[in-house]
């Protein structure tokens, strides 16, 4: 889930800055979020349901977080 999870925000921080209207972004990130499931083999409904999951398990949350949050620092770092 968090490898997962630093692709979808790597993606939409590839994205934000664009000079789209706002629905062509959000189709844009859409395609992403596809592509992303697709690299690690994991339906989109999979997916909402595991971020279901750990919506409502905040001290699990907030350990995936807290390694996403590393990882994206670390990731800026190498950049």
């Amino acid at each position: 889930m968090v490898q997962i999870l630093i692709d979808m925000h790597l993606a939409e921080k590839s994205i934000e800055n664009l000079k789209y209207e706002k629905d062509t972004l959000e189709a844009l990130f859409h395609r992403k979020e596809i592509e992303i499931l697709d690299k690690y083999s994991v339906s989109e409904e999979l997916y909402r349901k595991s971020y279901s999951y750990y919506f409502f398990e905040p001290e699990e949350l907030d350990k995936i977080y807290e390694v996403l949050l590393d990882s994206l620092l670390l990731y800026q770092q190498t950049k």
